[in-house]
């Protein structure tokens, strides 16, 4: 693939920006265009990796769609932008509808891609946000005793506390205690925050079956 080309945070930063399709010369200073085959990025890409690509083609082709689609659907970190010679809306719809998080028209007006890949580093900042968010409450998930994440299963399932008991074999009583530990150790206080909390965690009552 080759380094890459260009980072919006210094020459260190974890998120580089790559060119691939045509070769092109990109109207920012310290922005110079690799040519890179969009297959070779797609099959070489650390999925781990956040990364800006840039894939500029005069028109996409059929086989072009599935590569942007698969690489959106394998490396979620990847925010892809196009560069098309004409911008059509019909053109425009389906790209996005592929993944792409902006189309733009070659040739490319440099405040218009500052923009664009300003947007670009905006929104891996905010999967990075998602992404933390997500760990944390997994981590006060992880937190609960055997008994006590039973309870918390049964409360993301809708399962009042008579049911609960009878599915673990525990009377209300003792339900009710568990129920009171956990809401404690996660420091919460109704069930609506319960189901809040497995919501960012991205636990679902099918997970806990």
């Amino acid at each position: 693939m080759g380094p890459p080309i260009w980072s919006p945070f210094g020459a260190d930063a974890a998120l580089p920006i790559y060119v691939a399709g045509d070769a092109i010369a990109l109207p920012l200073q310290g922005l110079s265009a690799i040519a890179a085959d969009l297959k070779t990025f797609a099959m070489h890409h650390d999925p781990a990796l956040a990364a800006i690509l840039l894939i500029n083609v005069s028109r996409p082709a059929v086989d072009e769609f599935m590569i942007l689609k698969d690489i959106v659907e394998r490396q979620s970190a990847v925010v892809p932008i196009v560069i098309v010679d004409t911008c059509e809306t019909n053109l425009a719809v389906e790209l996005m509808k592929a993944g792409a998080t902006d189309v733009l028209e070659s040739p490319v007006d440099a405040r218009q891609l500052l923009r664009a890949l300003a947007a670009a580093v905006e929104r891996t900042q905010q999967r990075d946000d998602v992404g933390a968010a997500t760990r944390l409450a997994r981590a006060r998930i992880d937190s609960l005793s055997p008994r006590e994440r039973s309870v918390f299963n049964g409360l993301i399932g809708g399962w009042p506390n008579k049911i609960i008991a009878s599915r673990l074999a525990l009377s209300p009583r003792t339900v009710e205690i568990h129920r009171a530990k956990m809401m404690t150790k996660l420091k919460l206080r109704t069930v609506a925050q319960v189901l809040q909390l497995a919501f960012t965690a991205r636990v679902t009552f099918e997970d806990t079956e």
